[in-house]
């Protein structure tokens, strides 16, 4: 199954930097990033997620500081080499502004 770039109304970069982002107590690996969410590479045997979960703080770390930003698993793709938790951002105020930002940060 390929990432599911098809029906996508957002951009997403996939070339980054190495990145991890903690959640539920473990970092993962950033996949991808876009204006309306990221995708990160779930680990066999840690913590799972459900489809229309809601998460309610997806540190973000920019140069001009951390930023906190809530969620929704909005996919689990199972790709050949790896697994990935698709999560759209709940995004207010300036907060596009600070996705916006880390996705430039990131990418390569």
């Amino acid at each position: 199954m390929s990432a599911p770039d098809n029906n996508r109304q957002n951009k997403r970069a996939y070339r980054l930097k190495p990145t991890k982002i903690a959640l539920k107590g473990t970092f993962f690996e950033l996949n991808d990033v876009g204006s309306g969410g990221i995708g990160l590479i779930l680990q066999e045997g840690g913590p799972e997620f459900i489809t229309g979960e809601r998460l309610d703080h997806i540190p973000l770390e920019l140069t001009s500081g951390p930023v906190s930003l809530q969620g929704v698993v909005s996919h689990i793709s199972v790709l050949t080499d790896k697994t990935i938790c698709g999560i759209r951002f709940i995004l207010t105020g300036d907060q596009f502004d600070a996705v916006m930002q880390f996705q430039k940060e990131r990418a390569t």
